[in-house]
């Protein structure tokens, strides 16, 4: 228990062995000056925590490294070799970790339950310009804010997983201030909320953000992100921007946005102030609460948004586009924007002195608005939206799809006339549309329609079990264009959650479709007749009685379901007029309808019989024959008349 704040002065090293537990009083700290080397293992850990009965957040102060503390160092392959550590600690219910101007290693490590930020850095002096701080593999949880970069040099934030923190400011998870020098890279960080800008990570520029899942943070502007830098390959998904502008990533400063997933945030995808990043191959898909992308162009050097995918998005519009400067250019191009929800799905303006953007090359069609594309610019300049594709190569048609002088005169014309015929196949893949699905115990069937592009050659099913959207742990290539595909294996009474995406000839994979989802079961799907009616005579009970079973999708009998089934003649088929006697509609039993007393009044050849059921396909039986009956009974159907003997009857007897 340490009961009083302990100081590790200059040149000094205080080695804490694995598997200690060290328990600070009220207030007391742990303040390295010289070197601290704290390193348990996976087996056997460190703990720094608090010394009360009932632990809380603040109980004691912080591990505060200072200036003159020993910097970890690494070898050639960036390994620790010496220096300041905390490896495989946790450090909980204090203050945090505080550096100051300090670089220690901190690894493997479990940093919880803090009234400040989990880790805190101030750093800000030319002195830590040559300094390498790497925070990696971390759990860093449940504290008042995960972490606050602040300063110079080389930081790695690599391999943590940062969650359930909550400050009163900016930067949920990750704060930075400043950026240079930053890379934050394979982390999870999720959860987090912050009462101002950036839930998951917030502030700065100029920093790298490289493949990291970012997931249900909530902040005001930029639920996922807000900042800039070079931001690539993460996944941005379930974020929450109260204030509509940016529920996955709200930029603040230049540079590249690429190759992300912004799927399902709430307040928007991406808002761009400035325009300071380009935004090339996302995709950007099942965003609400805002537009899909806003991007507000006022930078002094061109920007471009290209080769994304933006699906499944709903505002009004989903896209917002507009140029605020004369020296640079705004280029919208080689995207596909399909089956969105929203009118129009892409809006287009300028101000006064701002060169107009230029929309072409697109894929734009299928979503449900009323206009593709509206102009907001001002009559006397026209918007150039040339070889796009809009879903037809009827110009009169791609009219009705656009918003310009002939809705509204005081705005310029939309300049359409050079278009597309056919879908542009280098353009990314649209996702399939209209995918259905019906399960069985083990199965679940599946169907699409197909993709426009000349070179799709297959489609690839996704599935999972553990909840609804992507990623998914499973996958199957169908193995041909065919838009139809049965999913085997799956385990009865399991819910999936399926989606399909398209592949063209040379390999490339579009986004995935809207997904569809069952529980593998035995549900009714089918009607079957497993006992066929047969000849018969007119007016006599059918010799052999149609047994209708109830079935599921792979032919097992549902005992289950107890429906009303229904038989009668198929139209067109015997003699016309004939009426089907007896009780033609029944209860099924355990999944069995029996019929007993079905008879037809009238002779005639190649009757058939149709099943049918509410919410089932009817089904028509095989063909039989209705004889004309047996003679039973002599009729006089014409009496003779009256005659004299030996005389012919002038009215002769039919009988």
């Amino acid at each position: 228990v340490v009961t009083g704040t302990v100081l590790v002065e200059d040149d000094k090293t205080l080695t804490v062995e694995a598997g200690v537990e060290v328990r600070f009083n009220s207030g007391k700290s742990l303040q390295v000056s010289g070197e601290l080397i704290a390193r348990g293992t996976s087996g056997s850990t460190i703990t720094f925590t608090s010394a009360q009965e009932s632990k809380a957040a603040g109980d004691w102060g912080q591990i505060v490294f200072y200036d003159s503390s020993v910097d970890a160092s690494y070898d050639e392959n960036g390994d620790y070799a010496s220096g300041s550590l905390l490896e495989y600690c946790t450090v909980e219910y204090g203050g945090g970790i505080q550096l100051n101007l300090a670089n220690p290693f901190i690894n493997q490590g479990t940093i919880r339950y803090h009234s400040g930020r989990g880790i805190k850095t101030d750093n800000y002096n030319s002195s830590n310009n040559s300094a390498t701080l790497k925070i990696t593999n971390n759990t860093i949880s449940n504290n008042a804010g995960g972490i606050h970069l602040y300063g110079l040099g080389t930081v790695l934030v690599a391999g943590n997983t940062i969650s359930n923190n909550n400050v009163n400011g900016g930067g949920g998870g990750i704060k930075i201030d400043g950026g240079a020098g930053v890379t934050i890279s394979g982390n999870t960080i999720e959860n987090n909320v912050a009462s101002d800008d950036g839930g998951g990570i917030g502030g700065g520029s100029g920093y790298e953000v490289l493949n990291n899942v970012i997931k249900g943070n909530q902040g005001k502007n930029g639920g996922g992100i807000n900042g800039g830098g070079t931001i690539t390959g993460n996944v941005i998904s379930g974020n929450t921007a109260t204030d509509s502008k940016g529920g996955g990533f709200y930029e603040t400063g230049q540079g590249t946005f690429s190759n992300n997933y912004v799927l399902s945030n709430t307040g928007g995808g991406i808002y761009s102030q400035m325009g300071g990043s380009s935004i090339n191959g996302n995709i950007i898909a099942g965003n609400t609460g805002g537009e899909a992308l806003y991007y507000k162009h006022s930078s002094y050097v061109s920007s471009s948004v290209s080769s994304n995918t933006i699906f499944n998005n709903t505002g009004s519009p989903v896209v917002y586009l507009k140029s605020e400067s004369g020296n640079g250019i705004l280029e919208v191009k080689n995207n596909t924007i399909v089956g969105n929800s929203g009118s129009p799905t892409v809006s287009i303006g300028k101000s006064s002195s701002a060169t107009a953007p230029v929309f072409n090359d697109n894929n734009i069609y299928g979503n449900s608005g009323t206009y593709e594309l509206a102009t907001t610019i001002a009559l006397g300049t026209d918007l150039i939206a040339e070889n796009n594709y809009w879903g037809t190569s009827d110009a009169s048609v791609i009219a009705t799809k656009v918003y310009d002088w002939n809705e509204d005169d005081s705005l310029g014309f939309v300049d359409y006339t050079l278009h597309e015929t056919t879908i542009i196949a280098s353009n990314p893949i649209a996702p399939p549309s209209g995918l259905s699905g019906q399960t069985g115990p083990t199965t679940m069937q599946l169907s699409w329609t197909a993709n426009a592009e000349s070179d799709i050659a297959g489609y690839k099913v996704y599935y999972d079990t553990d909840e609804s959207g992507w990623p998914y742990s499973n996958s199957v290539s169908t193995g041909s264009a065919g838009i139809s595909y049965t999913v085997t294996g799956l385990s009865t009474g399991t819910a999936y959650y399926v989606a399909v995406a398209a592949v063209d000839s040379d390999g490339n994979e579009s986004w995935v479709s809207v997904e569809v989802s069952g529980t593998a079961a035995s549900t009714p799907t089918d009607l079957a007749l497993t006992a066929q009616p047969s000849n018969s005579s007119a007016g006599s009970p059918l010799a052999s009685q149609p047994v209708v079973r109830v079935t599921d999708l792979e032919g097992n009998l549902v005992t289950s379901s107890s429906p009303s089934v229904t038989v009668s003649i198929t139209s067109g088929s015997g003699t016309s007029g004939a009426t089907l006697l007896g009780t033609t509609t029944v209860n099924a039993v355990d999944g069995v309808a029996t019929f007993g007393d079905l008879q037809i009044n009238t002779a005639g050849a190649d009757y058939t019989l149709t099943v049918s059921s509410s919410g089932l396909p009817s089904i028509a039986g095989s063909v039989f024959d209705i004889a004309v009956a047996s003679a039973s009974t002599l009729v006089v159907a014409t009496n003779p008349s009256e005659s004299a003997a030996n005389d012919v009857f002038s009215t002769q007897p039919v009988v």
